[in-house]
């Protein structure tokens, strides 16, 4: 025995949520439009059969309104993004600028310690020679002394 079956007027249709969302700028380097999708799809039942359109249906128009809104937003808050990631890579660029001659004085200090650590090490060494040649120039002038004394006496 066949079983007769009616053809339903719904169907269950698979609807991922999407929105193409366009940022076209002339002097842009990143992508001008791309699309934001909902993680989830939905299952949903769509009629087979066309649904009338009423143009005076004032709830489509204020949701289309809002979407247009939301989409504007959208544009706006993504603009701002831009501007603020162009800012903080020149922040960034900046700031590498600023470590770099840090690092080169670093270098100019530290050359400039190990000059003078040489030059210490100069004056030390001078001292030293000139110490041992004023002790020299003492015990002469002390056996000078007692020779003088002696014939004196």
């Amino acid at each position: 025995m066949e079983e007769s079956r009616s053809e339903s007027p719904f169907e269950l249709v698979e609807v991922k949520n999407c929105v193409d969302v366009d940022v076209s700028q002339s002097d842009s380097s990143t992508p001008s439009s791309f699309e934001i999708c909902s993680p989830k799809s939905q299952q949903t039942l769509t009629s087979t059969s066309p649904i009338p359109f009423d143009s005076d249906n004032d709830a489509f128009s204020d949701g289309l309104d809002d979407f247009h809104d939301q989409i504007a937003e959208t544009r706006e808050k993504f603009q701002n993004l831009k501007e603020s990631a162009f800012d903080i890579s020149k922040k960034s660029k900046g700031l590498i600028e600023v470590f770099v001659k840090l690092q080169q004085v670093n270098g100019t200090i530290a050359q400039s310690r190990g000059d003078v650590d040489q030059d210490s090490r100069t004056i030390r060494e001078l001292l030293a020679a000139s110490r041992n040649k004023l002790a020299t120039i003492m015990e002469g002038l002390r056996d000078r002394r007692a020779q003088i004394i002696a014939a004196e006496a």
